[in-house]
């Protein structure tokens, strides 16, 4: 008994031995994103991605702005994304989507995009990139039930403009962020060397949404909310992950990941 009470006695003081020295040779959170710029390079583009549809997140087509109508006159959804560190804001993106229905309750007769706010972390940068599918048939006879909105969002560190941009891309499933690689710490932030890749911090989360809203007599269908997803290049630093989307006059949809770690009182 009293050689196994020393022994966990000696693993404990190992053990944080090997977290002083972790946290003394890896770079603070503030430090690793100033010194380690990401490139614009890490952003990656759809499968089957087609023409720049628009180089903001905001689109008009078909009769009018569908922003214009009563509410009860046009179907409305707001998507929101925020990634934060601690009690420090790294993102804060707001999407809007509103159209029409035709008499038929089935066609769209105006569909409308807008960008209501992006905001980053001084220090990083976003590349918002919506992926639109079935463009041609967003609006008109053939639009009943058409089209899908993935929207891309990748946040990286180091200081530039950020932007958002509507892109033509294929339908495709969710899921496509699961097998995406980053670096992490052995042991429960244990191991006595950086962990932190020369890359860059990069955050990637994607939501998508399927245009699938329908007005019928016996009944409505509202836009279908795919899986929201996030990787990260490196499991190092705290985050928490959050996404929103709110159908007017409907359920929301919450989606939270986080991970928080801690070093010195302060969020590490």
């Amino acid at each position: 008994m009293l050689a196994l009470l020393i022994g966990c006695t000696a693993l404990g003081s190992l053990i944080a031995l090997c977290g002083r020295l972790h946290f003394r040779l890896t770079p603070d959170f503030a430090a690793y994103v100033r010194t380690h710029p990401a490139s614009d390079a890490l952003v990656l583009p759809f499968r089957g991605e087609g023409r720049v549809l628009a180089p903001t997140g905001d689109m008009l087509l078909g009769a009018g702005d569908a922003f214009d109508l009563p509410e009860d006159s046009a179907e409305r959804c707001t998507i929101e994304i925020r990634v934060h560190h601690g009690d420090d804001i790294l993102l804060h993106f707001r999407h809007r989507i509103a159209f029409v229905f035709g008499r038929d309750g089935a066609t769209r007769t105006a569909f409308a995009l807008r960008t209501e706010g992006l905001i980053t972390h001084p220090d990083l940068r976003a590349c918002v990139r919506i992926g639109v599918s079935d463009f041609d048939r967003l609006v008109g006879p053939d639009s009943a039930r058409a089209g899908s909105l993935t929207y891309d969002v990748t946040l990286l560190a180091g200081t530039g403009a950020s932007k958002v941009e509507l892109v033509e891309a294929a339908r495709h499933g969710d899921g496509e962020l699961a097998d995406a690689k980053c670096s992490s710490i052995l042991h429960g932030h244990l191991v006595p060397w950086s962990s932190v890749p020369a890359e860059g911090l990069v955050h990637r989360v994607r939501q998508r949404l399927h245009l699938t809203a329908a007005r019928r007599p016996d009944g409505a269908q509202s836009i279908g909310i795919g899986a929201s997803e996030h990787t990260a290049s490196t499991e190092e630093y705290s985050y928490e992950v959050q996404v929103t989307v709110r159908l007017d006059g409907g359920d929301a949809h919450h989606w939270r990941k986080c991970a928080r770690y801690a070093w010195g009182g302060q969020a590490w």
